[in-house]
């Protein structure tokens, strides 16, 4: 008893008066009571927990603020089992379902095979069994029973009529089928008319028509022939003018010619006497050399043709020159066009590497930040924590 009044003693006066370097824990105030008499086993029960109570306290590792560690390391625990045995619950749940379901499909796949063979040896069996003609109110049921069943009495030497048998009923015909005929011959021969008679008419007003075509006719050639007379009138008069006009154009023309012959005739008269003459000394040349030119005249004409050949050789220099330069152009622009395409070709390739080179930058920065906010944001306890802690029980 007084070593337990020892310990609550140590205990109070630690808790009352705390250093001032240190954080203690601040307790309720219990209210003093007087100690209960316990008998030797369970005071050496509680002595023993009280010093292990004390140790944990004084022990800095094992102690935290207000906390017990082990207890809550023991409820970190069970939870995490909890949570273990929720999760081996919900995966085997899964498992289950996953298994019914496939069950279950199994199942509705089975059924409907089975309800697809039922409808098929159903409509097999009323096929090859219950057809409609092998009912016994087949014929109640046929549309076409009266059309293809047989009437009464077909005629007086009908071998199903007996002597009991009636041979006449009210409203019965035998010779319908004539009476059909006959009206149908009778139809046909009014048709046939009615057919005619249109024909007719459509005849006559045709040859009505043809007479006013005719007619129209007839007025339009008249027309035609006196427009046509009038032409051919206009037409002599223009030949006749045309003719005489002709005439007098002859005439001038040859007296034309005639005063021109005359003319060269003297011109050739006088040259005749001036080449008869004494003044001119020409003798003649051959018809391959050059009368009457001189030699300056004979080189300047070569000179020129000298020059028309230089001429062309110097257009085709010039014209092979230029397409020999828009070849080069060409040739040029096809280089220039590769160039292009080249250097697009090396901007989205400088492009891409410039993003993927950013993105690279981004991540590292991403990365750099998310580990600066996990330092930052870390919970690590270590021995500055427990430094200040170790002085008093509580």
């Amino acid at each position: 008893d007084l070593k337990l009044q020892f310990l609550y003693l140590i205990g109070t006066s630690h808790s009352s008066s705390p250093p001032a370097h240190t954080m203690s824990v601040v307790l309720p105030k219990k209210k003093t009571q007087p100690l209960p008499v316990l008998n030797p086993p369970a005071q050496q029960t509680r002595i023993k927990l009280d010093e292990a109570r004390l140790q944990r306290i004084l022990d800095p590792k094992a102690r935290t603020i207000g906390i017990d560690r082990d207890a809550l390391d023991a409820q970190v625990r069970e939870k995490q089992e909890r949570l273990a045995m929720e999760r081996e619950a919900e995966e085997w749940m899964d498992k289950k379902r996953v298994q019914q379901d496939l069950h279950a499909v199994a199942l509705q796949h089975e059924t409907a095979q089975l309800k697809a063979r039922q409808a098929r040896d159903l409509q097999e069996y009323r096929n090859k069994f219950q057809k409609k003609g092998m009912r016994k109110d087949a014929d109640l049921s046929d549309p076409n029973r009266v059309k293809a069943s047989l009437p009464t009495r077909i005629g007086d030497d009908d071998p199903r009529l007996t002597v009991c048998s009636l041979q006449k009923f009210a409203g019965e015909e035998p010779g319908f089928p004539m009476r059909q005929y006959a009206q149908r011959m009778q139809m046909r021969d009014w048709v046939s008319s009615q057919i005619e008679e249109k024909n007719l008419q459509k005849e006559r007003e045709l040859q009505q028509d043809d007479r006013e075509n005719a007619y129209f006719e007839a007025v339009q050639q008249k027309q035609w022939d006196l427009s046509v007379l009038h032409a051919q009138q206009r037409k002599m008069n223009t030949i006749t003018t045309a003719d005489f006009n002709r005439k007098m154009a002859e005439q001038k023309r040859q007296e034309s010619t005639a005063r021109r012959r005359r003319e060269v005739e003297q011109n050739l008269e006088e040259i005749q006497n001036m080449l008869d003459s004494d003044i001119l000394s020409e003798r003649t040349m051959g018809h391959d050399r050059s009368k009457g030119m001189q030699a300056d005249d004979i080189a300047a004409i070569k000179n020129q043709q000298a020059q028309q050949i230089n001429q062309r050789r110097a257009k085709r220099v010039h014209e092979l020159e230029m397409d020999a330069v828009i070849r080069a152009r060409g040739a040029q622009d096809t280089n220039m066009g590769l160039m292009m395409e080249q250097q697009v070709e090396a901007e989205k390739r400088a492009t891409r590497i410039k993003i993927v080179q950013e993105n690279m930058q981004k991540a590292a920065m991403n990365a750099a930040q998310r580990a600066e906010q996990k330092r930052l944001y870390a919970a690590e306890i270590g021995e500055d924590f427990f430094r200040p802690f170790g002085v008093t029980a509580r």
